[in-house]
C-alpha cells in the first residue's frame, strides 16, 4: 500500500476531527471500501493487502466504521461469493491497528508528561513497560500479516485472532496504568481506544473459542502438528 493512500486516511480522519460519523462518508466517497475490487468490476483497484492496510490505519486512529461489512459485500457483488474469512480478516486488521494506535498514544503521553523535571519515558521501569506493550503490538501485526499471506486459511485466522486478542487485553490494561487517572477522562482519547479494543477482541466470537479450535486441530494432527501450529504463534 502506497504511503500516499495511508496519508489520505490520516488526512480524512484529522479533517473530520476523529469523528467516525464524519469519517465514514468521506471514506466511501474516496472509494476506499472498494479497494481490492478490480476497476473493471466497479472497484478502486489494488489488492486485498491494500484494503487490509487501510482498515488497519482506521483502527490505528480508533475510528470504528462499517468498512469490513461494506467491503465484503462489494467483493461478493464482483466475484459472486465472499472469500472465506474476508470480513473476519478485516475485523482482525481493525483490532491490530487499534492495538498499535493505543501504544502510539501511550508513548506520546509518556514523552509529554514529566516527573521530577524529566519526561516519564526517561524512567527505566516506564520504558520497560512501554517496550512490553510494543512487543504485543509487533506480535499482533505479525499475526495479521501471516493471515494476509495465507488467504482462506482458517487456522491462521483463528491464530491471528488469539494473538491479537491477547495483545488487546495486555495493551489496554497497561495503557491505563501508564496514563493514570487522566486516561479515564472524557476529554482524553485513551478511552476511545480501550473501549474499541474490548469490543474488537471479542469479534466475531470470543478468542477462547478460536484457541480451543486451534488446540483441537493441533492434537488431531499429532505431535508434529502441535509443534508446528502452536510455535508458529
Amino acid at each position: 500500500m502506497s504511503s500516499e493512500v495511508l496519508a489520505l486516511v490520516d488526512s480524512i480522519v484529522a479533517d473530520a476531527e476523529f469523528d467516525p460519523a464524519r469519517v465514514w462518508p468521506v471514506v466511501v466517497d474516496a472509494g476506499l471500501p472498494l479497494v481490492g475490487v478490480s476497476e473493471a468490476d466497479g472497484g478502486s483497484g489494488g489488492g486485498p493487502a491494500d484494503l487490509v492496510a487501510i482498515v488497519r490505519r482506521l483502527g490505528y486512529h480508533a475510528i470504528k466504521t462499517p468498512i469490513a461489512s461494506a467491503s465484503a459485500s462489494a467483493r461478493a457483488a464482483s466475484a459472486g461469493a465472499v472469500s472465506s474469512g474476508w470480513a473476519e480478516l478485516l475485523q482482525l486488521a481493525e483490532l491490530v491497528g487499534c492495538v498499535e494506535g493505543t501504544v502510539a498514544i501511550t508513548r506520546a503521553h509518556l514523552r509529554q508528561r514529566e516527573q521530577f523535571g524529566a519526561p516519564l519515558l526517561d524512567l527505566p521501569t516506564v520504558r520497560t513497560t512501554l517496550a512490553e506493550m510494543q512487543v504485543e503490538a509487533v506480535q499482533a501485526g505479525a499475526a495479521l500479516e501471516r493471515c494476509v499471506d495465507r488467504p482462506g486459511d482458517g487456522a491462521a485466522l483463528a491464530g491471528g485472532h488469539v494473538v491479537a486478542a491477547a495483545a488487546a487485553t495486555v495493551v489496554s490494561h497497561t495503557a491505563h496504568r501508564l496514563h493514570g487517572a487522566i486516561g479515564l477522562t472524557e476529554e482524553h482519547p485513551l478511552h476511545r481506544y480501550t473501549m474499541l479494543l474490548w469490543d474488537y477482541r471479542d469479534r466475531p466470537r470470543p478468542a477462547v473459542a478460536d484457541a480451543t479450535a486451534l488446540g483441537r486441530l493441533a492434537v488431531e494432527g499429532g505431535p508434529a502438528a502441535v509443534w508446528d501450529s502452536l510455535t508458529a504463534w
